[in-house]
């Protein structure tokens, strides 16, 4: 009997709306073309169009879904949105209200996908609206394209469907925001810059520093004053963010910072990158030098003096003395033989009237 093998898929059971967006983890899902696979490299997407239950398999390694899809009861989330990120959810016993079915990990990893969800977005002429799906925010909704530039606020109604299902809400299109000024420097105090808009768009504005500043912010009559303050002395540059949430803009004003002393020189910028780590290297320092201490003194101890001849403090050196007086040593003139030294100086030697032959001399002897 021949013997076959068959693969054993693990089935996990799911259900969504139609209008959902599906993560299926892997590549090389397949199914009807009613599930709306769409095939990625870490992560699939199925976008159902139709309700029903469908059986969705990849092969390597084997696995099975079973996708059970309801209809969707559509609405737009309450509260202030801006007019090209308004956001549906859905109303089914049961079911979350998310119309994106995935976990963060795989809506980080699904980025590459441009799914398209079966929901028809229609707004007032001459603006114009699609659908739209973002992973990184975890909605499914609407987004309005305007047809000319928006300069004064202005309601419009906006409506989205998918298949029976219909719901509409009034969307404020309001003008961009903007900035005084792109960058600024904490060297010319005062520093500060202005934020412009409509007063609805003002009301939902975030201003955020980076490390070591510090805002101050006041609001007046359409426009919102910035003050920016350093918080240390330290070289480089920062940013302030100002993020519009009606507008759904992000601008970003730099920051010159201000520096310390010697900053900007190469004896600066250096003191400027190992300011982080002095007390570090301070500690390094005092062992280093505590090692050296302790060297030493074994190094001392281990040091064997050899004997030293005493040193002549008193008397000089007998090369060295010289005679107060020079001397003449001889032999008495009475003496025979070679002369030989007598006590005296020669100074006072006596004259040649004094001599053995002399007999006055001689007589005075006698």
């Amino acid at each position: 009997m021949e013997n076959c093998l068959k693969e054993i898929y693990l089935t996990e059971f799911i259900k969504a709306t139609v209008g959902s967006v599906i993560c299926l983890e892997g590549a090389g899902w397949r199914g009807p073309a009613s599930a709306g696979v769409l095939p990625g490299s870490a992560v699939s997407a199925a976008v159902p169009r139709a309700s029903g239950v469908m059986a969705l398999r990849a092969d390597r390694p084997p696995r099975a879904v079973s996708l059970r899809v309801v209809p969707a009861n559509l609405e737009f989330q309450p509260g202030d949105w801006p007019s090209t990120l308004v956001p549906l959810t859905t109303r089914a016993q049961g079911l979350s209200p998310d119309l994106l079915v995935c976990t963060e990990q795989q809506r980080l990893s699904a980025e590459e996908l441009s799914p398209e969800p079966p929901i028809t977005c229609r707004t007032h002429a001459p603006h114009t609206a699609e659908p739209f799906v973002d992973f990184v925010k975890g909605q499914v909704g609407c987004t309005i394209i305007p047809g000319f530039p928006i300069l004064d606020a202005a309601d419009v109604e906006l409506c989205a469907e998918s298949g029976a299902a219909k719901t509409c809400t009034r969307v404020t299109l309001l003008p961009q925001i903007s900035v005084s000024t792109h960058k600024v420097s904490l060297l010319n105090p005062p520093t500060e810059f202005s934020i412009s808009g409509h007063p609805r768009a003002l009301k939902h504005v975030k201003v955020t520093p980076s490390p070591g500043l510090k805002l101050e912010t006041t609001a007046q009559s359409g426009d919102i004053r910035v003050e920016v303050k350093s918080e240390d002395l330290t070289c480089g540059f920062g940013w302030v963010n100002v993020v519009s949430k009606l507008t759904g803009q992000e601008l970003r004003v730099e920051v010159e910072k201000e520096c310390d002393v010697a900053c900007g020189t190469l004896l600066g910028a250096l003191f400027s990158l190992i300011k982080p780590y002095l007390s570090t290297l301070v500690t390094i320092g005092l062992v280093f030098a505590t090692y050296l201490f302790i060297q030493s003194k074994l190094e001392r101890k281990a040091t064997i003096k050899m004997p030293m001849p005493p040193s002549q403090s008193v008397l000089p050196p007998a090369n060295t003395s010289t005679p107060l007086h020079q001397s003449t040593w001889s032999r008495s003139p009475y003496a025979s033989g070679p002369a030989a030294p007598i006590y005296g100086d020669a100074s006072m030697l006596p004259d040649s009237s004094f001599s053995p032959t002399n007999s006055r001399t001689n007589s005075r002897f006698l």
